[in-house]
């Protein structure tokens, strides 16, 4: 911290947070060394805007531009929250830390159906937001507030409401075939009643 207290924030990036605010970086580049690795050259990113603190990003990129390095580690440590997120939405919306099964097995099915589960979600998200499908979800999160940028959990919660009220289970969803009205040589003979 007292090495990058000393530097301010020569470059900037922008990012928008899962709330859609945007948020003004500001990255310094600082060439450091370990002392237990002294021959071997690192770049401290110190990246301003996210607290009050600044976050310190030690990276080993080599690059001939200052600024590309420290922008790099910057978007990939921020990127790497949003698996944080996915994991997170996983655990709470399928509440996978509350399972009663008794083998290993067990845990790993109920963890790929949410894993696939979570997967539907993600690419229901990336859909268009003004089809009529979107819409309606929309309306059963019964969300106060507009939209989040990280929507899964109202998607999750859309849902959980629209097939929680269902009383069959998923058979209400499923296409009825129209039976016959043509006789088969059963009922025609009566063979089903006596035999």
């Amino acid at each position: 911290m007292d090495v990058a207290n000393k530097y301010k924030g020569n470059y900037r990036m922008d990012f928008t947070d899962k709330h859609g605010k945007k948020i003004e970086c500001k990255i310094s580049y600082i060439p450091v060394s370990l002392c237990e690795c002294p021959t071997e050259s690192l770049i401290l990113a110190v990246v301003y805007g996210f607290g009050k603190a600044p976050m310190l990003l030690l990276t080993n990129l080599k690059m001939t531009e200052k600024k590309k390095p420290c922008k790099i580690a910057a978007k990939i440590y921020l990127m790497r929250w949003r698996i944080e997120e996915y994991f997170k939405f996983k655990k709470q919306q399928f509440e996978l830390e509350d399972l009663r099964v008794m083998s290993l097995q067990s845990i790993r099915n109920l963890n790929m159906f949410a894993t696939l589960a979570t997967g539907y979600i993600g690419i229901m998200s990336s859909e268009k937001d003004d089809t009529i499908f979107m819409m309606e979800l929309r309306e059963c999160s019964k969300r106060i507030y507009d939209m989040p940028k990280f929507i899964f959990y109202a998607l999750g919660y859309a849902i959980e409401r629209v097939l929680s009220g269902t009383r069959s289970g998923i058979k209400g969803f499923q296409l009825k075939t129209e039976q016959s009205q043509q006789l088969t040589l059963a009922q025609c003979f009566g063979i089903g009643a006596f035999g």
